[in-house]
């Protein structure tokens, strides 16, 4: 059978995501799991409620109660509320939603996280890759100045940026966002940094920002991962997203895991502690 005539022909231009080699006999770094993984909270809330997995989830609204208090504390201002969080099976999830819901083309720097191209591939968008500079920092003057930045409806900002580590200070994060676009500031890596954006987000109706808790709450394998963004935006984002998209063991998970910041928090000092020692 002849199949490329039922295929969309830019498919073919699209690589396929290959996960990292797994093995018992190296230790794994190329996908920055976890390796300390979960807090006991969180086994044993996956113990407790594995019977349930025959509903369809339905928390939802507490996990992004939770998310909203968690975010808040980081500010120490009530600035995010349940209205400003979409959940995402994984923050990958998220990235697909914004690819449907806004126009192309797109624009982020190079290297950075893969999925933000191979997503718009994916929908046949244009997206337009700036080159960081040789130190792999993001000058900000020459990104803005860019005539492809001029084109674009939608920047995409990683920080702490995967693969490099490096961190976008918030006044450059302030000179994208008061141009007439949408921009998306990728925080996976925030716990490891402490520096944030959402801060901003009452400030400007252009700005949603992207984090996961795969990386130090150490649960990657459930796939939990939220944006947080002006309400107008969530309720479009909502429109394209499908139902029941978070499991239920991915959203006891979460809650449990965010009862238990302490351990996080340990986690992420023993990482430092680690990194310490090959400086």
């Amino acid at each position: 059978m002849e199949y490329s005539k039922f295929f969309k022909t830019w498919i073919s231009d699209v690589s396929p995501y290959i996960p990292g080699k797994m093995s018992e006999n190296f230790i794994k770094l190329a996908s920055n799991e976890n390796d300390y993984g979960p807090s006991k909270k969180v086994i044993n809330a996956i113990k407790d409620k594995a019977k349930d997995v025959f509903r369809y989830p339905y928390k939802d609204e507490s996990v992004k109660e939770k998310i909203s208090e968690y975010c808040n504390s980081s500010t120490g201002k009530n600035l995010i509320g349940k209205e400003n969080i979409i959940l995402g099976n994984g923050s990958d999830e998220i990235i697909e939603l914004l690819i449907k819901t806004f126009r192309s083309p797109y624009i982020g720097f190079y290297p950075s996280f893969v999925e933000y191209e191979r997503v718009a591939k994916i929908f046949n968008e244009i997206y337009y890759e700036i080159p960081l500079n040789d130190d792999f920092c993001l000058d900000c003057g020459k990104f803005i100045n860019n005539k492809k930045f001029e084109k674009a409806k939608v920047v995409f900002l990683c920080s702490p940026n995967n693969p490099t580590g490096g961190i976008i200070e918030g006044r450059d994060i302030e000179k994208i966002l008061k141009f007439n676009k949408i921009v998306v500031v990728d925080e996976a890596y925030y716990e490891f940094s402490n520096l944030t954006c959402i801060d901003l987000i009452d400030n400007y109706e252009n700005l949603i920002v992207l984090r996961t808790m795969a990386k130090a709450f150490g649960i990657a394998g459930l796939r939990m991962g939220y944006g947080i963004a002006n309400k107008e935006i969530i309720k479009f984002l909502h429109k394209v997203k499908p139902p029941f998209n978070v499991n239920y063991l991915a959203q006891e998970a979460a809650l449990a895991a965010l009862d238990d910041n302490d351990f996080m928090k340990q986690n992420v000092e023993k990482k430092y502690k680690w990194q310490r020692n090959f400086e």
